[in-house]
């Protein structure tokens, strides 16, 4: 074992945080157990790369208050990390309250390539009133999505689980989502908060579409 250690303990500070990426892209649980190898792994664990490339598959929505939690999505978001990127969005753009900000942050994960990034990006912008926000948002689907409808059910689905999540993250009962949006000849559906409807009535519609 000592053998091994020393043998890690040569190479570069920046392999080994390439390393570690990698095993984090493909799975935070195998990172998990990377980092306890030896002291070198546990170090480099903490590499900029490391939290840039990190899959988000196996983490909540959001840090639900929790400090490491809290602590290793500001270290993401930090380093760029799209997938962080991206579930700031959906938290700012579908809560209501920061809508703006969390197109901005769908935007930036979008570029990024993340495929559910641009879903959610080019269905807010399709649902749009804006006739070239329309247009974008088509040519996103268009040039992103393939006519392959598994393919497409698959990435529509996570994106509604992870939505589904942020409302509970939001402290929205997912039975409130379905009650009726009140805006005028609106037939979209959200959720409420303390008894008033939220009026981000293009996340209204891009939900609906994703049901």
């Amino acid at each position: 074992m000592n053998k091994i250690n020393n043998i890690v303990d040569l190479l570069p500070d920046d392999l080994l945080g390439e390393i570690l990426s990698r095993v984090g892209q493909n799975s935070s649980t195998q990172l998990g157990v990377a980092r306890l190898v030896c002291k070198a792994f546990y170090k480099q664990a903490h590499h900029p790369l490391v939290y840039q490339r990190l899959s988000f598959d196996r983490l909540p929505v959001g840090s639900w208050g929790i400090p490491q939690m809290i602590y290793l999505y500001h270290r993401c978001l930090v380093n760029k990390n799209p997938n962080a990127i991206f579930r700031r969005g959906l938290l700012f753009y579908f809560d209501g309250k920061y809508s703006q900000d969390g197109l901005r942050y769908l935007k930036q994960a979008s570029n990024c390539q993340l495929v559910e990034a641009v879903y959610v990006y080019g269905l807010v912008m399709f649902v749009s009133h804006d006739v070239n926000e329309k247009e974008i948002g088509l040519k996103i689907h268009n040039h992103t999505f393939p006519p392959i409808p598994d393919y497409v059910v698959a990435v529509r689905t996570k994106v509604y689980d992870l939505i589904h999540q942020t409302w509970r993250m939001n402290r929205h009962p997912f039975a409130d989502v379905k009650m009726r949006c009140p805006i005028s000849g609106h037939n979209g559906y959200l959720p409420r908060r303390n008894g008033c409807e939220l009026r981000n009535q293009n996340a209204c519609r891009a939900f609906r579409l994703m049901s």
